[in-house]
Formats: structure tokens, sequence, C-alpha cells
């Protein structure tokens, strides 16, 4: 019986692209017994190429710069199809919970009772008040010609406007699908903070805002307008709302508003951007009820 030969090999590992000696079992044609340290990397022989070394020699330049070659290969390869391999869309659930997560987290806005935002831009200054739960009101102003000012408010239960720039400004209650018109357009808290039973929410695919790929989510609500809401794929942070509305000759139009310069305001992250309207935010100033109510009664 002849006894089996010992040989000391050097492989390479294009996974790797590293060397590794070790000796391995040679059966009596020369072939590899046991090659267990070849195995265990998963590959095989051939896969990775076994060069045999008469002991102590080393491996030749041509075989080196063949095995370079082949490395360089696989690794172009894998690069490649990691490239090209589209990773999955996340579900619109988990979209909004990173979102939700990236402003600040849920337990945070939980503790925001008030919010006060203050816009400017060449024309009009704004202002939006939000009280926990549902207060609301808003007041847009003409800083540049007539100076009037609109108003609209609810206080829990009633909507009301007051509108300057039509007359006297006298409060008026708002009507049929005014107050939910009135409420899908404003960005004073993010929408995906409250999401209510009944809600539709989907993601409509991945677009491009401002060079930068953002998930294009929609989201429907009872007894208001669809809003269309783009989350940086990144960031998480909203980066473009718009809704669809029908216009009084019945047409269907979107109306879109970028969202830019997030802050750190009390450890959220709230948007100081929004279209050409530069903000100033606070929260949980004290706000009294009073605000949102009308200063006379409704007709």
């Amino acid at each position: 019986m002849i006894a089996p030969r010992w040989s000391w090999m050097e492989w390479w590992s294009p996974e790797t692209c590293t060397g590794t000696k070790g000796i391995v079992q040679r059966g009596m044609r020369g072939e590899i017994l046991e090659p267990r340290k070849v195995k265990s990397r998963g590959w095989r022989t051939a896969d990775i190429g076994v060069f045999p070394l008469s002991t102590p020699s080393r491996i030749t330049s041509d075989n080196l710069s063949a095995m370079v070659a082949a490395c360089s290969l696989l690794s172009a390869f894998a690069l490649l199809i990691a490239q090209t391999t589209p990773e999955a869309t996340p579900s619109a659930a988990e979209i909004a919970r990173r979102h939700v997560e990236a402003i600040g987290g849920a337990a945070r806005w939980q503790s925001v009772r008030t919010l006060l935002i203050r816009g400017t831009n060449p024309i009009l200054s704004y202002v939006w008040v939000w009280k926990a739960p549902d207060k609301l009101r808003t007041e847009e102003r003409d800083e540049t010609y007539t100076h009037n000012t609109l108003i609209t408010a609810f206080d829990g239960s009633v909507g009301w406007r007051s509108n300057s720039f039509q007359g006297s400004g006298a409060p008026r209650r708002l009507q049929g699908d005014e107050l939910g018109r009135w409420m899908s357009g404003l960005m004073v808290r993010s929408d995906l903070l409250d999401v209510p039973p009944g809600a539709e929410l989907t993601v409509a695919g991945v677009e491009k805002i401002g060079g930068r790929e953002a998930y294009k989510l929609s989201l429907r609500r009872p007894g208001r307008d669809e809003v269309l809401l783009w989350i940086d794929t990144h960031s998480f942070l909203l980066v473009q709302r718009a809704r669809r509305l029908k216009t009084p000759w019945g047409e269907e139009k979107s109306m879109a508003t970028p969202l830019g310069d997030y802050r750190n305001v009390q450890g959220l992250m709230i948007a100081h951007l929004i279209g050409e309207t530069r903000c100033a935010v606070e929260v949980n100033p004290e706000i009294s009820d009073a605000l949102f109510q009308p200063p006379q009664p409704l007709p």
C-alpha cells in the first residue's frame, strides 16, 4: 500500500482577494483528497484555483497575474450585480414609521401641546397655530398692497372664516366641504403623525425631488382631499407635499409645495422653508382657547 502524500499548497480566494496557505493530502494520482479548508470557504477547488507549490517554492508571476485578473473580474461582476439589483421598496407603513422617527419620534411629538409658526415671503405674511388635540387657526395677511387679512379657524367643533379681502371681514361658518379642504392644505404638523382609522396610505412609486430620490405616498382620509407626500429615501424627511383638488369649474388640479431647511427645535425636526415662505417655529407656547373662537357669534 502506498502511503498518501502531503503537499504544501497555496490557494487564492476571489472572494477576499487574499492568499491562503495550508497542507493538503494527495492521492496516488496527485489529486487532493481532503481540501477541508477549501470546502469550508464555500468554493470548489476548480472555482478558486489551487496552485501546487514544491516546498518551499512560491507562486510564479504568471500565476499571480492570472489570479489577480480573475479576482478583479469577479469583483467587478459582484459590483455590477449590486448596482443593478433594485432594492425592495418599503411598505407605506414602514416609510411612515421611519419618517416619524426622523422628525423626532412619536413619543416626543405626543408631548407637543401647541405649535406656533410665523412665515413671511415677499408678498404675504402667515401665522399657523395648532393646539391639541385638533384646534387650528391660520392667518394670511397682504403686507404689500391692501393689508387685508384672511383668518380661518376651527375651535374643535365649528369652523369659521373672516375675510377682509371680500368686505367687512365679519366671520362666517364654513359650509359643506370647506373645512375639509382647508385642513387638507395645512402643513402645521406631519400628516403621518395622525393617520386616522379608515384612511388609505399607499406607496405610489419613487421619484426625484430636487435631485434626490423620494418615496411618493398617497394619503386619502375621509372628508378631505387626497394628499401626496414625498419622503426622502435617505433622511426620511418630507421634501414635498401636494394635494389634488377640484376647481370651481370641475377641473382636477395638483398643488405641490416643497419643504426644506429642517432644523432641530426641542428635539423635533421641523421645516423652516415651506415653498418660498421662511418660517420661525415655537413649540409649546402658551395659547388661549379663545384664539380659535370667532370674534362674534356666527350667523
